[in-house]
């Protein structure tokens, strides 16, 4: 029988109170036959992903007092040969740190890629403050270390955030995956992320799983679907590729790089798809390295990924070299330079007298560093074993100036002194201006009668301390007092620079300098910029990094 209204609001009185005597009751009882604890979250499912922290040492166990765990942001990753000193953060805000790293440009100079990743993997106490309203410390973070390759540091990194603040960041862990060509993991991820977030990423990332896991008819489903709930057309390249793997559509080229990431990079190789090399010349760098990785992908399109990757300090010189090894392709038109960079390096290592091996040396070189921007660089450490192994002689004396330049590249100034030897006239003291900026001597610089050092050398030794008389600014061009030089570096940057160095906070100085001196990509022209860049690391103790800097702007401007 149905209660009355008023009978009913009569029960709903009393209920409060009826419950309260039932745990008067029981609670004796309750408290005599404890069992044990109910979990109130449910074990996670076999494919979901694993986050979860290693298990406590013996150590850790016995702790004596609980201490407050550093913050997530900066307590990962597998500390680099070099690590920064541990406060290198002192001084410096969060705040200003996510400002700093979410505008860091991706650069070619390996010498602030060396700084930058010394930097993400050096252990630290994170900065202090709160995240911005729209910034996340670690997932930044991450972010750099993916486009420098490192990309288990990046997953670790995504890991120790907190699992109910690690959401924002699961796309850096999907990517690194995806990079690594786990891509069952990578989707483990979105399968179990998108049950509880149906934001537009996770459902585009799920549609692209289902096409890499064979679900075809399923992603082209999905792809209606998305499409009528956004009210909006179809991503034409995941679209494409979905048709292409049903068989309803012949393979097209890929010409936008718009909507791209690891996971759809793989989808696209996949689907037989075709990259041209101006498309893969405008990937960044840790999708160059995602491609470079995928064996599915045409050999000409991995060792043109590759280049860009280790252009970029994504792929290191070791593993392009074992592509060029490795990788055997024949020319096309839309292979581009690639396939010609490399059959010389190939013939590097070639067995052939001292004259006919640095001779091949020298037509990689020209061959690679004449294609790109600070393609020198780059050239000269990947031929460094085999240049290593030619012993300077006198009858190699017509080589010896570019055998000395690849060498003082590479950083290795003590060959690069034996083969400066046999140099004499312009190239001996240019090539002394090189090496005195590479590395610092005993004996004062000895310049030729009438030689006039050039005002990148002065503003560059200058940056760096060394010693220089009145006459070296003196004897500076006019053009050098009154004509404007090139684009100036962000105000902001080069100001933050400055005062960061003289405030000796490392960690700042470092993403400064990276920002004043190569904000583009390729290194600054500008001689002010360097100055600051140089002079800033000097200031704040890392003479060595400031002399590698110097010593490519040295290279770069041909010196």
């Amino acid at each position: 029988m149905r209660a009355s209204p008023s009978n009913q609001r009569a029960a709903d009185r009393l209920a409060p109170f009826l419950v309260l005597g039932w745990l008067v009751l029981v609670a004796p009882a309750a408290a005599q036959q404890l069992g044990p604890p109910i979990p109130l979250i449910p074990p996670p499912s076999a494919s979901s992903p694993n986050f979860s922290p290693p298990p406590l040492s013996h150590d850790d166990a016995v702790a004596s007092e609980p201490l407050t765990p550093p913050a997530a942001a900066w307590n990962s990753g597998t500390p680099p040969r070099d690590p920064l000193p541990e406060a290198f953060w002192h001084g410096t805000s969060r705040a200003m740190v996510e400002l700093l790293l979410a505008r860091l440009p991706d650069t070619t100079s390996p010498a602030l890629q060396s700084l930058e990743r010394r930097l993400l993997l050096s252990p630290a106490a994170a900065p202090e403050g709160p995240d911005a309203a729209d910034q996340n410390l670690a997932a930044l973070r991450a972010a750099a270390l993916l486009r420098l390759g490192e990309v288990d540091a990046a997953r670790a990194v995504v890991a120790a955030i907190p699992e109910q603040e690690r959401e924002p960041a699961l796309p850096l862990a999907v990517a690194a995956d995806a990079i690594r060509g786990d891509t069952g993991r990578a989707c483990a991820t979105v399968r179990e992320t998108v049950r509880h977030d149906q934001a537009s990423f996770w459902q585009t990332a799920l549609i692209t799983c289902q096409a890499l896991q064979g679900e075809i008819e399923q992603a082209r489903l999905s792809l209606q679907l998305l499409a009528e709930e956004q009210q909006g057309p179809q991503d034409e390249v995941l679209a494409a590729a979905v048709e292409t793997l049903a068989g309803h559509s012949p393979p097209a080229p890929v010409d936008r790089a718009d909507t791209l990431d690891p996971l759809m990079l793989r989808l696209l190789v996949l689907a037989h798809r075709e990259f041209a090399p101006a498309l893969i010349d405008a990937l960044r760098p840790d999708l160059a390295l995602c491609l470079a990785l995928d064996d599915d992908a045409p050999p000409a399109t991995r060792l043109t990924a590759a280049e860009r990757a280790a252009r970029y300090g994504a792929l290191s010189p070791d593993r392009l070299r074992a592509l060029y090894s490795t990788l055997t392709t024949v020319g096309g038109p839309r292979d581009g330079p690639v396939v010609d960079h490399a059959q010389h390096f190939a013939e590097t290592s070639q067995p052939g007298t001292s004259a006919e091996r640095i001779a091949r040396i020298a037509g990689f070189a020209d061959a690679f560093g004449g294609s790109q921007q600070g393609g020198f660089t780059l050239a000269a450490r990947l031929v460094l074993p085999a240049l290593q192994e030619i012993e300077p002689d006198p009858s190699l004396g017509g080589s010896a100036p570019l055998a000395a330049r690849l060498l003082i590249a590479a950083n290795d100034s003590r060959a690069a002194r034996r083969w400066s030897k046999l140099v004499s006239g312009s190239q001996e003291h240019a090539l002394g201006l090189l090496l005195a900026l590479a590395a610092p001597r005993e004996e004062p610089l000895r310049d030729p009668i009438d030689a006039q050092r050039p005002p990148l050398y002065v503003i560059l030794a200058s940056a760096l301390g060394e010693p220089l008389a009145p006459t070296d600014w003196a004897g500076l061009p006019a053009a050098a007092w009154n004509v404007a030089g090139p684009p100036s570096p962000p105000a902001a940057a080069w100001l933050d620079l400055a005062e960061a160095a003289r405030a000796k906070r490392i960690g700042e100085t470092v993403l400064a300098a990276i920002m004043v001196s190569s904000p583009a990509g390729t290194l600054s022209a500008d001689p002010v910029a360097l100055f600051t860049a140089v002079s800033g690391l000097r200031q704040v103790g890392l003479t060595a990094d400031a002399r590698r800097l110097a010593v490519e702007a040295a290279l770069a401007a041909g010196l």
